[in-house]
């Protein structure tokens, strides 16, 4: 993270920076010149938030000019005071050399690395080889969540029907919920965080526990009904359910395809080099003479 902020900072000096020696140049679109270094009103206007009012706008040129100069001069002071430029110009071309590899990488993987789609097959598979990894870190359920008003009509038979819902019951609840509740959360048919649906509830309980043993759960606050209903539960530390786990999984295979495609992109590099005798090792023991391929 620091680094992706580094380049960002680097990259915004550059651009502010950019030093143009054309004397051809109209000068009026120069803002200001530090030695030999100009800043040019084209340059801000690259930058420049377009929804800006006019006055807020000059302020932030000013603003902008100001630093810009400010951040050259320190440059200027910087290089006098520097002694081991040596270390820098190695610095700077390591990191050069990073940014182009890391450039090229993401545009040979956009070119010939597609994302498809992994056949469900494929990622169950997966899933039952390493099921070990897809741990759940907080309760999931499945089941229906309603929030109604202590005065909507009807309430009492409807927390009747919250204790064991059937297909007849969740079909009468879902119609009175249409017209009484404030909230009908249904999720019979996927798993969702418990917590996500707890925080919907305030009041301190320990919902979970009593899900366990009933299925069920109400409370009153405010004026208003809380009701969970779960059909499935899985506690924490459960084995994820592959319904659950399979978006990850697709990422994880896609990734895997990124991954192989540079590794055999580098031997195939490395076994041209090899055949046209363009490496030379001076320590023979570190000689790929002897390898089918680089070590993943």
């Amino acid at each position: 993270m620091h680094r992706l902020k580094l380049i960002a900072y680097l990259i915004f000096i550059l651009l502010l920076s950019s030093c143009r020696n054309d004397e051809s140049n109209i000068h009026n679109d120069i803002l200001v010149k530090v030695n030999n270094r100009v800043l040019y009103k084209s340059e801000l206007d690259s930058v420049m938030v377009k929804s800006l009012s006019a006055e807020d706008s000059v302020l932030f040129v000013r603003k902008m000019t100001h630093d810009w100069v400010k951040d050259q001069l320190l440059y200027d002071k910087a290089i006098e005071n520097i002694q081991d430029n040596e270390w820098i110009e190695s610095e700077v071309e390591r990191f050069r050399k990073e940014l182009i590899l890391s450039r090229y990488e993401s545009d040979l993987m956009q070119e010939n690395i597609q994302y498809s789609e992994i056949p469900d097959e494929e990622c169950e598979e997966f899933y039952n080889r390493n099921k070990r990894q897809f741990i759940l870190s907080g309760p999931i359920i499945k089941g229906i969540y309603v929030k109604i008003p202590a005065d909507a009509p009807g309430l009492k038979d409807i927390k009747k029907k919250m204790t064991d819902i059937n297909e007849e019951s969740l079909d009468m609840i879902e119609k009175y919920s249409l017209q009484n509740a404030i909230t009908y959360e249904y999720f019979m048919e996927k798993w969702v965080s418990f917590e996500d649906i707890s925080k919907k509830i305030p009041v301190e309980a320990d919902i979970i526990k009593i899900l366990k043993s009933k299925k069920s759960f109400e409370t009153t606050y405010d004026n208003y009904w809380y009701f969970i209903f779960v059909t499935s539960l899985l506690n924490k530390n459960d084995f994820e359910p592959f319904e659950v786990s399979k978006p990850r999984i697709k990422e994880i295979l896609n990734y895997t395809k990124k991954k192989d495609f540079i590794f055999n992109l580098k031997n195939e590099l490395l076994e041209n080099a090899l055949s046209k005798k363009q490496l030379i090792f001076y320590d023979e023991s570190l000689n790929f003479a002897e390898e089918n391929s680089i070590k993943k």
